[in-house]
């Protein structure tokens, strides 16, 4: 079962100039809200990441 959104972890990020703009209009593109759009693609950048990385 999944914590209570009040229980989650915060995090404050800093970006560029115009970032968060283009953040909103691709999430509204991809009919989620910010927070939503943000968690996907930290996912696939991790899971891409995973990926790439060579296993010894």
């Amino acid at each position: 079962m999944s914590k209570p959104i009040r229980e989650w972890d915060r995090v404050l990020v800093r970006m560029p100039d115009g970032m968060k703009h283009e953040l909103e209009d691709r999430a509204a593109e991809n009919c989620r809200p910010l927070n939503g759009e943000l968690l996907f693609l930290i996912k696939r950048g991790l899971a891409a990441e995973a990926a790439s990385v060579p296993t010894a």
